[in-house]
């Protein structure tokens, strides 16, 4: 009976752990068959075909557009173009051709000024000198008439007085060759342009008490003058 018993308990134990891997451990899958292998195989195929089908749809559609916008083409996997860069430095600017013989000139829209007749004289007595140096001097001259114009001369009677003062201002000393002004005979003629332009405007005779705001105001029309005098 006690064996009976035992035998009894040992089946009961064997089944429950018996059980319990059957829970733990479940069956491995089958493995798939040929066919159902083929299947997937072709319907993987065919998606991968509709695919390439509609990337070179749209890869010709892109070709069509980047030809109307006359872009460089790109590849699909390329990415899409980036924004313009910012516009390159300008180049060189050419010779100006020549005018036309009519239609060149505007109106200019007011009355035509005449030009000054002390300018003209002077730019034709410059002109006219042979001197060699007479660029430099004539920078020289510009120079001191600038000078007298913003510092203008005080305690002149009369013009003889004036044109005393300016020829001792102008002319350099004889004696000093370190002396950078003008000599005696450089640019003789503008110089002669120069007293015509005082005596016409100062007045005769040379004894006559000097208007000293005429005066200065004479200075800064010659410097005026000789700074364009070419």
């Amino acid at each position: 009976m006690k064996r009976l018993v035992l035998l009894f308990a040992l089946c009961f134990v064997g089944g429950f752990v018996w059980g319990c891997r059957s829970q733990a451990d479940p069956p491995a899958p089958a493995a798939p068959s040929v066919a159902s292998i083929k299947a997937r195989r072709e319907k993987i195929a065919a998606l991968l075909k509709e695919d390439a089908a509609e990337v070179a749809a749209l890869n010709k559609e892109l070709a069509s557009l980047n030809a109307a916008l006359k872009l460089e083409p790109f590849s699909a996997g390329a990415g899409k173009p980036g924004p313009a860069g910012p516009p390159g430095p300008q180049g060189p600017i050419g010779p100006q051709g020549p005018k036309g013989d009519k239609g060149d000139k505007g109106d200019p829209g007011g009355p035509v000024v005449p030009p000054d007749a002390f300018q003209a004289a002077m730019q034709a007595a410059y002109t006219a000198d042979i001197g060699a140096d007479k660029a430099s001097s004539l920078a020289v001259l510009w120079a001191l008439y600038n000078t007298f114009a913003m510092n203008p001369p005080t305690g002149l009677a009369t013009n003889q007085d004036a044109l005393n003062w300016l020829k001792a201002k102008i002319e350099a000393d004889p004696l000093n060759p370190a002396d950078k002004r003008l000599k005696a005979t450089e640019l003789v003629g503008v110089r002669k342009a120069i007293g015509a332009e005082l005596s016409a405007t100062m007045g005769t005779p040379a004894t006559k008490p000097l208007d000293g705001v005429r005066f200065a105001t004479e200075l800064s029309k010659i410097a005026d003058g000789l700074k364009g005098v070419r």
